[in-house]
C-alpha cells in the first residue's frame, strides 16, 4: 500500500508540472502581442513636450561701481602719554579725575615739596654770595688800578729827583759836585723802588681782574644750582605736557609715587588708524598719501564701527611707510579719521564721536567706474575659464561672453567681451538660468519669487526622472504581469 501511495504522488507531480509548461507557454506568446501594442501607441503618441522653462529677469544697471579694500584695526590717539613723574615723593594734592579735560600745562597733582623748596632758597643764598665776591672784586679792580696809578706817580717823581741831583752830582766832571755821592744812590734806589711799585700795582690789579672773573663763574655756577633746584622743586608738581582727557588716574593722595604712571593723557580730537598691507600695494599706498590738505590722490576712505551702528566717518591716507618689513612682507599704513561721523538717510549722527580703542571696519575706495554695467551676481554663469551672462530677447535666451570686474555686495560690474552686445536695461536672467542652452526659449516669470523657481527646477528634474523610471516600470510589469499569469 505504500508504494502505491508513493507512485501516485509522482504521477500528480508531473501532471501538475506539464500544465504549468504547457500554460506558461501559452502566455508568452499572449503577451508579445502585448508589448508590441504598447510599443505602438508610444510611437503614435511621441514624447511628452516639455514646457518652456520659468525664469526670472532683471534689467541690466549703468552705475558707479568702486573697488574697494577692506581692512579691520584698533581707533587710536595721535598723542597718548602715560605720565610718570620725574621726582618720587607723597602725594599731596590730586586737582583732577578721569574723563576731565585739561588745557597743556594744567596743574594735575601736587607732592609733598618741603625739601625742594628749601633746596630752592640755599641755592639763592649761594647766587647771593657768589655776587657780593664779584661786587668785591670789582672793588678790588678799581683799587688795584689807582695803586697803579700813584705808584706811577711815584715812579715819575723818583726820576726826576735822580735826574736833578745826577745834575748836581756833576756827573764824570773834575770839578767838585755840590751834592754827594750818598744823595745820588738814594735817588737811585728811590727810584728803582718807585718802579718796582708800578710792577706790583699791575700785578695786584691782574689777580683782582682774575678773582672778578673768578667770582663771575661761581655766579654762573651758583645760578645753574638754583635752577636744578628749582626744576627739583617743579618736578614736585604734575603737569600736562598736552591737551586731552584723562584717561586714567592711578594715584591717590598719601600715596608714595616712584616709577609708574599716575596719569594717562589722550588726545581725543586727532585720531588715526594704522593697519597693514601687503607690499604688492606699497605703489598703490604710497601715490595716494595725502598732500598736506587731506588731498589723497583718489584713495578715500570709510569707517565704521560696532560700538555706533550706521555711522561713518570719512578719513584719508596720510602717510605709508616706504619699507617693508621683512617677517610679514607688509608695511605700515596711517589713516586720519575724522571724530564725527557724516549724516546720511536723514539721521542725526552729530552726537555721536570715535573713541580710542574702538574696533574699526575701514573701506578704502582704490578705483571708481562712473559708467559700469552692473548685474546681480547670480546672472553670471561660469564654465570653465568663461564666464557669461543670458539676456532675453523676443523670449529667448541669449548667451553673452563677459568678464568681471569690481564686485559690491550682491553685485557685480561686467564687462561684454563684444562691444555693443549689452545695452542697458537689458532684461538678464538672474534665476532659472540653470541648464539653458544658447538660444533656449523660456518663460519670463516677474511674479515667481527665487524659491519657488528653484523648486521647479528640481521638480522639472524630478519629473524627468519619474519619466525615465515610468518606462522601464512598464517593462518591468510586464514581465511580473507574465510571471503572474
Amino acid at each position: 500500500m505504500l508504494f502505491r501511495s508513493l507512485r501516485h504522488r509522482a504521477l500528480l507531480v508531473f501532471a501538475g508540472a506539464l500544465s504549468l509548461t504547457i500554460i506558461g507557454s501559452g502566455c508568452e506568446q499572449t503577451s508579445a502581442p502585448v508589448s508590441a501594442a504598447k510599443e505602438s501607441a508610444a510611437l503614435s503618441s511621441g514624447v511628452r513636450e516639455r514646457e518652456a522653462p520659468r525664469v526670472r529677469v532683471a534689467p541690466l544697471e549703468q552705475r558707479e561701481m568702486v573697488q574697494i579694500l577692506e581692512t579691520t584695526t584698533v581707533i587710536e590717539s595721535e598723542s597718548e602719554v602715560s605720565l610718570i613723574p620725574r621726582s618720587s615723593g607723597f602725594v599731596v594734592e590730586l586737582l583732577c579725575e578721569e574723563g576731565d579735560r585739561v588745557e597743556a600745562g594744567a596743574i594735575l597733582a601736587r607732592l609733598d615739596n618741603r625739601d625742594a623748596e628749601l633746596a630752592v632758597q640755599d641755592a639763592g643764598v649761594a647766587v647771593e654770595e657768589a655776587r657780593t665776591r664779584r661786587e668785591n672784586n670789582e672793588l678790588a679792580i678799581e683799587e688795584a688800578q689807582a695803586g697803579i696809578k700813584n705808584a706811577r706817580f711815584a715812579e715819575e717823581q723818583a726820576q726826576r729827583d735822580f735826574d736833578r741831583n745826577d745834575r748836581l752830582h756833576g756827573g764824570d766832571s773834575d770839578l767838585p759836585s755840590a751834592l754827594s755821592s750818598q744823595a745820588l744812590e738814594a735817588s737811585r734806589l728811590e727810584l728803582e723802588r718807585s718802579s718796582h711799585e708800578v710792577v706790583k700795582a699791575r700785578l695786584t690789579l691782574k689777580r683782582a681782574e682774575s678773582d672778578a672773573r673768578e667770582a663771575k663763574i661761581a655766579i654762573s655756577r651758583a645760578e645753574v644750582a638754583l635752577k636744578r633746584a628749582e626744576i627739583t622743586r617743579d618736578d614736585k608738581t604734575i603737569r600736562a605736557p598736552i591737551s586731552g582727557v584723562i584717561a586714567s588716574r592711578s594715584i591717590r593722595v598719601g600715596d608714595t609715587v616712584g616709577s609708574e604712571a599716575a596719569f594717562v593723557l589722550t588726545d581725543m580730537d586727532n585720531l588715526r588708524a594704522v593697519f597693514y598691507r601687503p607690499q604688492r600695494e606699497l605703489s598703490l599706498f604710497a601715490t595716494g598719501a595725502t598732500r598736506g590738505n587731506g588731498d589723497t590722490g583718489g584713495l578715500e576712505i570709510m569707517g565704521e564701527t560696532e560700538a555706533l551702528p550706521g555711522a561713518r566717518f570719512r578719513g584719508y591716507i596720510e602717510r605709508a611707510s616706504p619699507t617693508i618689513n621683512a617677517d610679514s612682507g607688509s608695511f605700515r599704513v596711517t589713516a586720519k579719521l575724522s571724530i564725527k561721523p557724516e549724516d546720511q538717510d536723514g539721521e542725526d549722527y552729530s552726537h555721536l564721536r570715535l573713541l580710542p580703542g574702538m574696533l574699526i571696519r575701514l573701506e578704502i575706495v582704490t578705483d571708481r567706474h562712473p559708467q559700469a554695467l552692473v548685474v546681480h551676481k547670480r546672472a553670471v554663469r561660469r564654465e570653465g575659464e568663461e564666464s557669461f551672462v543670458l539676456k532675453v530677447n523676443d523670449n529667448m535666451a541669449q548667451r553673452v561672453l563677459v568678464t568681471e570686474s569690481f564686485a559690491e555686495d550682491e553685485f557685480i560690474e561686467i564687462v561684454p567681451l563684444e562691444p555693443g552686445s549689452l545695452t542697458p536695461d537689458d532684461s538678464i536672467i538672474t534665476v532659472g538660468a540653470r541648464d539653458l542652452e544658447d538660444g533656449a526659449e523660456v518663460r519670463i516669470e516677474d511674479e515667481l519669487d527665487e524659491s519657488q523657481l528653484i523648486d521647479e527646477a528640481e521638480e522639472s528634474d524630478a519629473d524627468s526622472a519619474d519619466e525615465i523610471g515610468d518606462e522601464s516600470g512598464d517593462e518591468s510589469s510586464d514581465d511580473t504581469s507574465t510571471e503572474s499569469e
